[in-house]
């Protein structure tokens, strides 16, 4: 977590490089009125999206420094590039982003020359899909406050063997209210409150059984957020929050409550070029399985951080120490002793960096601490394990060793990234696995046409312990994305993204595919139909472990500017 904004590229880079994240400045990328949020996440190095409608499971969204609790398909599909300002992409947690287990941070920063401005979107689907999206955003001289409104039905079916099918029907509706006070020329205060509810019901039909999993989640939080700064640009930064949960899945019912809090502290030191960043955590978390198990998890982290800029260069230091205890009250009801169970162990960040004209390369170490769930410690349902290697107190060796080489080229309308990223999971209970990749990606812009192309190739290896083989999966990726702006408002615009991973046996690779076509009628409309395929991908948790999900469909939906 980070209250420092990036500093803009200085040559007009669409895309730039800061020690363990990269910054896109979509407003140099000349964008038109309706490119979408998804269609930028989709020009990345990294294959963001595999059914071109969420983003990766391994990725939090967050808007201006904030995690956002919406429904992310419906926001991405709804959200323009127009109005976004930057987007920060760390691709895997890092000192300065800490985010329980591996997952990586997208950060959306809005436009500031927006006064006010509204939407109302609606989208239906032949295939009994739809979503209602409005937001409206009003900036005074001291106060910004932006709100989402947003509904999606969906409807997904599965054909597994020729004996049975799967349906999978779905419901989310989200109200979400950001207030941004500007309290004086130095001091400002954030608040974010939100709700998010979700119902699904999946459904099993086999010749002897009708089998109805339903689901049903409810999700309320309150953020405050405080910044001052100083003279010398030096930024004190403190946020507060907690969020609760309640779910409910085939008769069982679970709550969880999530506070936290952190203050953090940057400023230049001894010259402009290079700034520290001191700051500490701590989170509590209460999960509560009624009538049955409760985990609890308190985690303090103490971290820091230096970023150093000097003409070619790009130094970054980092190290978050963690300490952290949990209590599982099904195997120690009587004398808490869990609460002793306690891991202690450093995430370190080294990245240097290297501009020569249009070329940049960098070379980036991390190690960072894998944070699973209680219940992967267990061997069984029944009792923890038992084994020296992941006893009480041994948990610290959970790591995860990253190394990236990066390369990038770019010049006016053009932007070429190539990588290669290991990835090496240490000491983990559950598999240990290495993932090896190779990455490469191309944008371009010239006059009425643009293109992204990507083409990545994975080398995954498991190792599952003495009494189990090993395996490996190698796949590779692959989008292709052409977009053309005619006269008269006329968008015409194409995505294929294609994964030949296959996660189960017998299962198709993920393919996704749309043809859309977008007309401007007047200034405050734009209408649109699409066309979208996806094979070989599960909707849902429950269908992704058992089924195939197909979707043909043709979706057709209007976008109202009613204040703009």
């Amino acid at each position: 977590m980070s209250g420092v904004t990036a500093q803009a590229a200085d040559d007009g880079d669409i895309v730039e490089y800061q020690g363990d994240r990269y910054v896109i400045h979509v407003d140099k990328m000349g964008v038109d009125s309706e490119m979408t949020l998804l269609d930028v996440l989709n020009t990345c190095p990294e294959f963001l999206s595999i059914n071109g409608k969420k983003i990766d499971q391994n990725y939090k969204l967050r808007v201006d420094n904030i995690n956002l609790v919406v429904d992310v398909e419906t926001f991405l599909a709804n959200v323009k590039a127009c109005e976004i300002d930057r987007i920060h992409v760390c691709s895997n947690t890092s000192v300065a982003k800490a985010v329980g287990g591996t997952k990586g941070v997208i950060d959306v920063y809005y436009r500031d020359d927006v006064k006010t401005d509204g939407k109302v979107a609606v989208t239906g689907s032949t295939y009994g899909n739809g979503m209602a999206y409005a937001d409206v955003a009003n900036k005074s001289e001291g106060l910004t406050v932006r709100g989402y409104a947003l509904a999606r039905t969906s409807y997904g079916k599965a054909y597994p063997t020729g004996v049975y099918k799967m349906t999978d029907r779905g419901l989310a509706e989200n109200v979400h209210l950001n207030l941004d006070w500007k309290m004086s020329q130095s001091d400002r205060l954030f608040i974010k409150v939100y709700q998010k509810f979700d119902n699904s019901k999946q459904k099993i039909y086999d010749p002897d059984l009708l089998e109805a999993h339903p689901y049903y989640n409810r999700y309320v939080g309150l953020v405050l957020s405080y910044s001052h700064s100083f003279k010398n640009d030096a930024i004190l930064f403190a946020e507060i929050g907690s969020d609760y949960t309640r779910e409910t899945s085939d008769g069982d019912r679970m709550g969880d409550s999530y506070p936290y809090g952190f203050v953090e502290f940057n400023t230049p030191v001894f010259t402009p070029d290079l700034w520290l960043m001191v700051g500490a955590e701590m989170d509590y978390e209460n999960t509560c399985y009624f009538n049955g198990n409760r985990e609890q998890h308190l985690v303090t982290d103490f971290y820091a951080q230096l970023d150093y800029t000097h003409g070619p260069w790009v130094l970054t230091l980092g190290d978050r120490f963690r300490m952290m205890n949990y209590w599982n009250r099904r195997y120690d009801s009587d004398d808490h002793s869990m609460w002793t169970h306690e891991r202690n162990n450093h995430s370190y960040l080294a990245s240097v960096g290297y501009k020569a004209g249009r070329h940049f390369v960098q070379g980036l170490f991390a190690r960072r601490f894998f944070i699973p769930e209680v219940s992967d410690f267990l061997v069984d349902e029944t009792a923890p394990t038992t084994s020296l290697k992941y006893d009480a107190g041994s948990y610290n060796t959970c790591l995860v060793h990253q190394g990236v080489l990066r390369y990038s080229y770019q010049q006016q309308g053009l932007c070429y990234h190539a990588s290669v990223e290991s990835n090496w999971y240490s000491d983990l209970p559950t598999p240990n696995y290495q993932e090896l990749g190779f990455r490469n990606s191309v944008y371009w812009k010239t006059g009425r046409w643009e293109l992204t192309l990507g083409a990545n190739y994975y080398y995954h290896h498991i190792d599952a312990g003495s009494e189990t083989d090993s395996d490996h999966d190698n796949y590779y990726t692959l989008k292709f994305a052409p977009v053309l702006n005619l006269p008269k408002g006329l968008r015409l615009s194409s995505t294929l993204l294609y994964s030949s991973r296959r996660t189960m046996e017998d299962q198709h690779a993920h393919l996704f595919a749309t043809v859309k076509a977008n007309k401007q009628l007047g200034k405050k409309c734009n209408v649109f139909a699409e066309f979208h395929d996806i094979a070989g991908y599960a909707t849902g948790y429950w269908l992704q472990q058992v089924g195939l999900y197909q979707n043909r469909a043709v979706s057709v939906g209007a976008t109202v500017y009613p204040f703009r």
